[in-house]
């Protein structure tokens, strides 16, 4: 299948696959990638809304998220 680089697809060795073109054990695998990158950004974005940064951020109408709802 020709893909581009869309929310539907993977870079799995130096290659954009589509989601559907993977087996199950690598699909498994770069879900897990996935959702440890966004737990990493929560993490980020928790300790952005502390303190004096996060004042500020408030104060310009910032809003960033520090959990998601669940996958």
């Amino acid at each position: 299948m020709n893909v581009g680089n869309g929310i539907n697809t993977v870079v799995f060795n130096g290659e954009v696959k589509h989601i559907t073109d993977l087996d199950d054990i690598t699909l498994c695998s770069e879900w897990e990638k996935v959702i440890k990158e966004r737990n990493e950004l929560y993490k980020i974005n928790k300790l952005a809304n502390k303190g004096w940064r996060g004042l500020v951020l408030r104060m310009m109408g910032v809003s960033l998220p520090s959990s998601g709802a669940p996958f």
